[in-house]
């Protein structure tokens, strides 16, 4: 094999790995992205049930006007809860939309996980 095959085989080799290392790093950004938004979830979550708490709190303290307090206070629970999870869907739609193939990537390696984890 001469000189020049071999360089072109090794750039080729090297292509090749620079192409598989961006996919990896891709694919580590979408799933620090996921667990972003995993942790972004959590932590609303964690401030909605704090907010429940206060809310609670308030109306034991309170328990005048009951009736209207509670159905105030749902009403406000159900619309705070309401934006957060359209919030979320719209994030994670949007970080799905950004990165399609590594989702896609990610969802079957999720399942596959689950899969393994049922059958134990």
């Amino acid at each position: 094999m001469n000189p020049q095959t071999k360089d072109r085989m090794s750039a080729a080799g090297d292509s090749a790995k620079q192409a598989t290392d961006a996919g990896k790093d891709a694919a580590r950004n979408v799933m620090q992205a996921g667990s972003d938004l995993v942790h972004s979830v959590t932590d609303k979550a964690s401030e909605l049930v704090d907010q429940g708490k206060h809310a609670v709190n308030r109306l034991v303290e309170g328990a005048g006007d009951t009736g209207e307090k509670v159905q105030k206070w749902a009403g406000d629970a159900y619309h705070v809860t309401s934006k957060a999870v359209t919030d979320t869907t719209d994030n994670a739609a949007s970080m799905i939309r950004r990165y399609p193939i590594p989702a896609v990537l990610i969802g079957f390696g999720v399942g596959l996980v689950i899969g393994r984890l049922l059958r134990a």
